[in-house]
């Protein structure tokens, strides 16, 4: 099936929603996991807090991983430069821009600000590429390869928040942003909420 260019657009952004949904929900709740360690304030095991925040980590880095996939995008991989670069070939698939802006100009802007997160990103896929996906042989001559240059929650909760700023942009942009998967403050508050019920 050939899909139309407004189609293609919409689902190359409701893929990258869903991606920045799932690893957005496991973040929060490893951040939960890891405030209740610190606090000494939870009555589950710590054995099942480490696999609770190994699992969500795990998925978080994946979901990142697939939405900032450094590889050329030509090998069929959808993330956010393959929606930069056909954004900027297909401008008339986003029809609801700003009075005044140009895709060109968006396109621009964002792919500025998200070199600023260059430094993350390259953590990100060098956990994927090292650990996760495969175990690097590097490790056989430094086993703590993938701790020498850590991710911090920190990292991890601004390059989300700018995922969250341009994903959802896109999707307004779109003709219909229907079925596209949200995840606003709300949930997040709610699966907090959910979580200290949890340990309590």
């Amino acid at each position: 099936m050939v899909l139309d260019d407004k189609q293609r657009a919409h689902d190359i952004v409701g893929y990258l929603a869903g991606q920045y949904k799932r690893g957005w929900k496991a973040f929060v709740v490893a951040e939960q996991i890891h405030a209740a360690e610190k606090n000494n304030v939870t009555k589950i095991s710590k054995e099942l807090c480490t696999i609770i925040s190994y699992t969500c980590l795990t998925t978080c880095v994946i979901a990142l991983s697939n939405i900032t996939d450094q590889r050329d995008y030509k090998q069929e991989s959808i993330h956010l430069n393959y929606l930069f670069d056909y954004a900027s070939g297909m401008p008339s698939a986003f029809p609801r821009l700003p009075k005044g802006s140009t895709i060109k100009e968006i396109v621009d802007g964002y792919r500025k600000l998200y070199g600023q997160y260059e430094p993350t990103v390259k953590k990100v896929n060098d956990q994927r590429n090292q650990v996760l996906a495969h175990v690097d042989k590097k490790l056989l001559n430094n086993p703590r390869l993938h701790m020498d240059n850590p991710i911090t929650e920190d990292e991890l909760r601004n390059i989300f928040a700018f995922l969250h700023t341009v994903i959802y942009a896109f999707a307004s942009y779109l003709n219909s942003n229907d079925n596209i998967p949200t995840f606003d403050s709300k949930m997040s508050r709610k699966l907090r909420n959910d979580f200290s019920l949890m340990i309590s």
